[in-house]
């Protein structure tokens, strides 16, 4: 099922990702975008999605009207720690029920028409995520708690709340815990970051994924980046890449 996520934040947008995925492994995220308004022009670019989720902040921020009107298949909620996101599900034939008139006289203008029909598949795809999600979901992600790792001739079951973070070093990629004891890992760090809980984890860069209580101290950097002191401390220079620099102080923040 091919689905258009309207939300600006990448962070829930790939907890919703994981979210799905849990319910059916079919389900696949094929672009996001920061709002409904700009639908027309995606829609244009990319053609008919199955479904678009619409995240709730989305629909605050840009004064939706008509969500509680029976047109909408599904509405999903996710849980995540202290944080739970709600997500409404349509098909692309309701735009026109849920955006002001202004809006979608600018879209017929654009000469792009949201009552255009479904191909089959992706109505029978409409049903099964209305059926999946029974109208109302809750799905609490179960993230990473331990890790079994290799300690000399035997093996050791870390807890995650005891990591400060995960690097990489040559082709290896490691954990550091509190007390600065060293582990191999065998995953990828793209995988280390869909198991961690995103509240908890970050990663700073393409080398490191850090846990925010390993934080000592952060220092503004030239290029727009920014520069940490980690407990334990690490050798060399810890930079917060300058793409990741605004997320990193949302996650910092939240």
């Amino acid at each position: 099922m091919k689905v258009l996520v309207v939300e600006g934040e990448k962070r829930v947008v790939r907890l919703l990702e994981r979210a799905l995925k849990k319910i059916d492994h079919s389900i696949h995220i094929i672009g996001t975008i920061p709002a409904i308004f700009a639908s027309a022009h995606w829609l244009e670019q990319h053609g008919i999605p199955d479904i678009i989720l619409m995240s709730e902040r989305a629909v605050k921020e840009h004064q939706i009207a008509d969500l509680s009107s029976g047109r909408i298949n599904a509405t999903v909620i996710f849980t995540v720690q202290s944080d739970q996101f709600t997500f409404y599900a349509f098909r692309i034939s309701h735009l026109e029920h849920l955006l002001p008139a202004a809006f979608m006289n600018r879209v017929q203008e654009e000469a792009y028409t949201t009552t255009l029909p479904l191909p089959e598949q992706a109505i029978g795809a409409t049903t099964a995520v209305a059926t999946t999600a029974t109208a109302t979901s809750t799905l609490q992600t179960a993230w990473r708690t331990r890790f079994l790792v290799r300690q000399g001739q035997k093996f050791a079951s870390i807890e995650t709340a005891t990591i400060a973070y995960f690097f990489s070093e040559g082709r290896f990629i490691f954990f550091k815990t509190f007390d600065s004891q060293k582990y191999l890992v065998e995953y990828t760090l793209e995988e280390l970051e869909s198991m961690l809980d995103p509240q908890l984890f970050f990663r700073i860069n393409r080398s490191l994924l850090i846990a925010f209580k390993s934080v000592e101290q952060i220092h503004p950097y030239f290029g727009n980046r920014l520069k940490l002191f980690l407990d334990p401390s690490m050798e060399k220079e810890i930079l917060v890449s300058r793409e990741k620099v605004n997320e990193f102080k949302r996650w910092l923040g939240q």
